[in-house]
Formats: structure tokens, sequence, C-alpha cells
């Protein structure tokens, strides 16, 4: 009897251990989100060289065997490789880079990291004012408009061409998000100089999100000037050389032109000139206020010698009065 007790004790608590689930030690599997990925620059762009930076919280990675790969080929591998460099495509050529890391505690952690260049044209232009012709660039001032495009070289991964009306863009200028003026399609921006002034940027992405790029322009403001330039009876006016300092003359007669640069178009057609000879108030031509008629006879000696010539160029925005001087021998 007792035997048999004892027997059944044991088959209780056989069947007792079986209802309860086996407690053992297991080894944690590290997570590859714990893997963060720096490049340098942020954007690459086509055929650009770039810098990875690797870090891992779980463990002491210049103690953990790493390799890189570019496109399935082994690159480099090494002990405490925590940087690595490569060279980007041509635009929309795709760079999948393969970080797998052998930590000392013989974990293994694998993280892929794709790269698809592509590149923007930022285009810029002031409603300012220049001469007819000039070869330059009208240049941002206090009260003028500015002009931003961005011109996005994008391909998808048959190698089309992605239209600028299929991409979203993000506008910034400084930290500040332009909200309504980002959005698909939107490839232009129009701000006020005095907006926009400072850093203005772009962030262009496809709708996928997979590709993404940014650019940003420093825009300065100028202050508007006044140059002098000779007016000739038959080539017009002279603009490929601009008189400043001490310009001499020998003819009887010098036709002063004044030209106004970098300011606002919009109120520029109330500019009007304001000429001195000497210090007092010289008369322009009545039909026209930038020009100055400057006449020497050789037969009175009182109208030859030097004669130092001011022209204030004045309007309405907010008050400007752009000044030049010139010394005219004769």
């Amino acid at each position: 009897m007792y035997l048999k007790l004892i027997y059944f004790v044991n088959i209780l608590l056989f069947g007792l251990l079986l209802s309860f689930p086996f407690l053992t030690s297991s080894q944690t599997v590290p997570s590859a989100s714990f893997l963060d990925l720096i490049s340098e620059p942020k954007y690459p762009g086509p055929n650009e060289t770039v810098t990875l930076y690797l870090s891992y919280r779980l463990s002491n990675i210049d103690a953990a065997t790493i390799k890189w790969y570019v496109n399935d080929a082994l690159i480099e591998e090494g002990v405490g490789l925590r940087s690595f460099t490569f060279t980007t495509g041509p635009i929309g050529k795709r760079s999948v880079i393969r970080v797998v890391l052998q930590t000392e505690e013989k974990q293994s952690v694998s993280q892929s990291f794709t790269f698809v260049p592509a590149d923007i044209d930022l285009l810029w232009e002031a409603e300012t004012t220049v001469p007819p012709f000039y070869k330059g660039k009208a240049l941002a001032s206090s009260g003028s408009a500015v002009h931003i495009s961005a011109i996005p070289h994008f391909k998808d991964a048959n190698g089309r061409s992605i239209p600028p009306s299929e991409l979203f863009y993000e506008w910034k200028v400084g930290n500040g998000v332009l909200s309504l003026k980002s959005g698909k399609g939107k490839n232009s921006l129009g701000l006020s100089a005095d907006v926009a002034a400072g850093k203005v940027s772009v962030t262009v992405t496809n709708q996928a999100k997979t590709i993404k790029v940014s650019k940003s322009l420093a825009l300065v403001l100028q202050k508007p000037t006044v140059r002098l330039y000779e007016e000739d009876p038959l080539l017009g006016t002279r603009y490929e050389k601009n008189l400043s300092g001490t310009h001499t003359f020998s003819a009887n007669e010098l036709t002063l032109r004044a030209e106004i640069f970098n300011y606002p178009l919009a109120t520029a057609r109330n500019i009007f000139y304001a000429w001195k000879l000497n210090g007092k108030s010289a008369t322009p031509q009545a039909s026209d206020t930038s020009l100055l008629t400057l006449l020497r006879d050789p037969s009175r000696p009182e109208t030859s010698g030097a004669s130092n010539v001011e022209v204030e160029a004045r309007g309405d925005e907010f008050n400007k009065i752009i000044k030049e001087t010139l010394l005219v021998n004769y």
C-alpha cells in the first residue's frame, strides 16, 4: 500500500511539472534599429563622394568587426571600421550600402541603406533695374520682388525622368517652412526680397519619398547705385565703359547719361534725376532728366578746366536717394 501511494505522488508531481512552461536562458537577437548612419553630405548628388558614419547603441562598436558592401560586393572589412566612403553614380542609379556588424558578444546585426542621387538647379531673378543689353545680373534690393525656380533632375527605377509637376517641394526661408507655397508641383517661388533675404532652401522628394535632395541659396540685398556713361550722338550710350573718378574729354560737348542699377522695378518709373555742377543746380535735358550736356568753348577760357558733376537719383520707394559724382576735365 505504501509503495502504491509513493508511485501515485510521483505521477502527480510529474504531471504538475508538465503543466508549467520550462524557463531556460536565451540569447537576445539585437535589433538593426539600433544602428544609426549619418551621411555626409546629407543628400548626395550624382557622382559625389559620400562618407558614412556608423554608430551602434547596444555594444562597443570599436570592438566589432564591420563589413561594408556596395550593391552586394564586399568593399571593406575591419575591426572598428565605423566610417566608409564611396562615390554615388549618375542621376537615378541606385547604390545599396549594406553594413554587417559582428559584435564582441558574437551577435550579428545587418542593415541596408539605399542612395538614389538626384539634383536641383536653383535659379533666381530680381525685379530691379539694369540698363538695356546689360550682361550682368539684376540684383535684389530692399523693396524689390524676387522669383526663384527649382529645376529638378530626378529619375525613377526605370530610368525615366520624373516631370517637375510630379514631385513635392518644401520651401523654407531660414528655418521657417513656407507651407502655403510648398506642395506637389510647386517648383517656383515669388517673394519680397526683404522676406527672402538670407537663406532660401527647397527640399524635393518623389511621391514614394525614396528620393530626396535639398539645395539652398544665400540672397544678399544690395543697395541701388547710379553709374555714369557717355552718350555718343552716333553710337548712343557707351555702356562698355562706366565713367567714374575722373574723366577727360577734348570735344566741345559731352553728354552724360545716369543709369540706376538694382532699384525696385515696380517704382522705377517714378525716378527723376537732379544734377549739380560745382555745387550748383544744373539743368538736364528737358525730355530726359537722366541726360546732362556739358559744353566747352575753346574761345572762352572760362569754359575750360575741371568741373565736379554730381547726380542724384530720387524715387519714392522708401525715400531712396542715390548719388554719384564725377570730376570732368575739359
